[in-house]
């Protein structure tokens, strides 16, 4: 029976399917995701509740408060002493007597036993027969003419019975309360319903806040609001955030419908998700509304989380154990092709000796492990073979292209050199001699692959000069180098000279002025770029084409000679062995007349140091 065992885990698939099978992470996943949903929704629902509760008595204290107030604008209203008062004359209206002084004793003590007297900040009864009369520590400092003029006033004038308005400044400078609550009741004759004047409450808003903190909020982060439309809303508890209006006020918007209610916002405003409660009070018309970070409630989440962190806790612990069991019989040999693996990417191609002899498992791994094993020797005797046909293929073209100079121009030299004979004396011949001596040793007796471009730029000036003398002055030579340290740049001998001539021959040779052949080099970034511009006859169209179609094939090897000669092609291919294929020659003409400027994209060399160039 063990045996047989045994013989069943040896495959890679029976060990993994084991392993799932024991550890069993899957199905305790998927439980307590389900049951950690199910609870969060409960959760929530059960906390928006109590919340709601919370507001709801909140915003009933609230409307409590409303009635304490009206009871005692009610009494003041009912008060025949006051309706006396007001209907006096204008003349009579401020007159201090016994009447007057009754009626402020009457009313001082209608509203100092309320449960909302500690609240009143100042009441003016403002008679309109002139009728002043004013109660409680912060009324004397109240400008009737300053309040007239405000909003909440003109909103009160037209409601019907009263008004509550926004919280507004204390007219008193010197009080402790900053912000007080403006109320606005019409007073009328009680048995006339003639229009007498009116009641103008200012109240500490701990009038409302009171109600909100005199309930469990024993939440952190919660601040709560007292709203109502167009309004700016009463801080309740807590600091207000950015953001924080807009939330209210669309809160408010919705009371209209929904008196109560519980929003979990998970895009706030604010940017932080909350959960909004709110309960509208029908006697004032304003809402509490309470937000509260949905912190709050992951909190409560985290908690029946941990249980749920038990299991997957446990369920580790068992891939733990088992991960022990897996490295012994599974990671060693996948480490072991691991690092064979590196190798090869390090370029270590040779396996180590006696790998075949080496205790592999009996399955998928041992057959994987053989498998690179014989890659490595492959990739090793490949990388050999063309190593070595690559250096043979290179060295042939090297060869084939370094053979293919073309003497005519030698030819061209040795005529001139013969007319100078007939026709000057020694002098000119030994300098020609000379400037051909130059050229002939640097061609055919140089065996260096490059050579600095201040070297190649001293052979194209003799073989400038040489021109000079075949065409009668009529070659003018221009060097343009911004930066003097590019002449210490090695080039590929023997590059500019062909390309001249080619300009010299087909460009300048057949205008009638004169003919300038300017060289410029810069280095641009990793690569030194050479211009050869000449103002000649230009290249037609056509004639472009088929040279840059030629510059683009291939050369000819081993099947024939290359067209040309020592010309242009010879020269791109040349630079294109040496360097890669984003380099060579670029040759642009304007057309017939419009001269042509051939362009050298060679990689920047100083000397021996090599500034690599990712595109070969």
């Amino acid at each position: 029976m063990r045996r047989f065992i045994r013989l069943r885990l040896h495959t890679l698939k029976s060990r993994l399917i084991l392993s799932f099978l024991l550890v069993a992470l899957v199905p305790t996943f998927v439980l307590g995701m389900f049951f950690l949903n199910n609870a969060r929704e409960g959760i929530q629902q059960n906390y928006g509740e109590t919340r709601s509760r919370i507001v709801q008595r909140a915003a009933n204290a609230v409307g409590i408060q409303g009635e304490w107030v009206m009871n005692i604008a009610n009494q003041i209203i009912l008060d025949t002493g006051v309706v006396s008062v007001l209907e006096r004359t204008p003349e009579a209206a401020n007159r201090f007597d016994g009447e007057v002084n009754a009626v402020m004793e009457a009313v001082a003590a209608q509203y100092q036993y309320s449960p909302v007297s500690p609240y009143v900040r100042a009441v003016v009864i403002e008679g309109y027969n002139g009728a002043d009369l004013r109660f409680g520590q912060d009324a004397a400092p109240v400008d009737l003419e300053q309040v007239r003029g405000t909003e909440w006033y003109r909103a009160g004038s037209e409601a019907s019975f009263s008004y509550w308005g926004p919280p507004v400044q204390n007219s008193d400078p010197y009080s402790v309360v900053e912000e007080v609550i403006p109320l606005y009741v019409h007073l009328d004759d009680p048995q006339t319903g003639r229009a007498l004047g009116t009641i103008l409450f200012f109240f500490d808003p701990g009038l409302f806040r009171d109600c909100y903190e005199g309930t469990d909020i024993a939440s952190s982060g919660v601040r709560a609001y007292l709203a109502r439309d167009g309004e700016a809303p009463l801080v309740l508890a807590g600091e207000p955030e950015p953001g924080e209006a807009g939330v209210v006020a669309a809160v408010q918007a919705r009371s209209a419908d929904e008196p109560n209610g519980v929003w979990y916002m998970e895009d706030s405003p604010t940017g932080t998700p909350q959960v909004v409660t709110w309960s509208r009070s029908s006697f004032t018309g304003r809402t509490v509304v309470e937000l509260l970070p949905m912190a709050a409630v992951r909190e409560q989440e985290r908690l029946f989380a941990s249980v749920v962190g038990v299991l997957v806790l446990a369920a580790v612990a068992g891939v733990l154990v088992l991960s022990f069991f897996l490295s012994e019989h599974l990671t060693r040999p996948v480490q072991g092709m691991l690092a064979k693996v590196r190798a090869i990417g390090r370029g270590q191609f040779n396996p180590p000796e006696g790998a075949e002899a080496t205790l592999r498992p009996r399955n998928e791994l041992g057959v994987l492990d053989a498998s690179i094993d014989r890659m490595q020797r492959d990739i090793e005797r490949l990388m050999k073979e063309n190593v070595s046909k690559e250096r043979e293929k290179r060295l042939f073209e090297m060869q084939m292209l370094q053979s293919q100079i073309n003497p005519h121009f030698l030819y061209n030299t040795l005529n001139t050199v013969k007319l100078m004979a007939k026709f000057q004396g020694a002098a000119g011949i030994e300098n020609m001699l000379v400037s051909l001596g130059r050229i002939l040793r640097y061609a055919l007796g140089e065996t260096r692959e490059k050579v600095t471009l201040e070297d190649e730029l001293g052979v194209l000036q003799e073989f400038i000069h040489i021109q000079k003398v075949r065409y009668k002055g009529r070659i003018e030579f221009r060097r343009e180098i911004p930066d003097e340290r590019v002449l210490r740049c090695l080039v590929p001998r023997f590059i500019l000279q062909p390309v001249a001539e080619n300009a010299i021959s087909h460009g300048l040779s057949g205008i009638p002025g004169q003919g300038i052949l300017t060289f410029r080099a810069e280095a641009d970034g990793g690569m030194l770029r050479m211009e050869l511009r000449d103002n000649g006859a230009g290249i037609e169209p056509e004639k472009l084409a088929a040279l840059r179609e030629a510059l683009a094939r291939p050369p000819a090897g081993k099947t024939g000679s290359t067209t040309g000669g020592l010309g242009m092609a010879n020269v791109h291919h040349r630079i294109r062995l040496l360097y890669g294929e984003a380099y060579g020659l670029r040759v642009e003409s304007g057309g017939a007349g419009k001269g042509t400027c051939v362009t050298f994209l060679l990689n920047l060399e100083y000397g021996g140091e090599t500034h690599e160039n990712p595109d070969h």
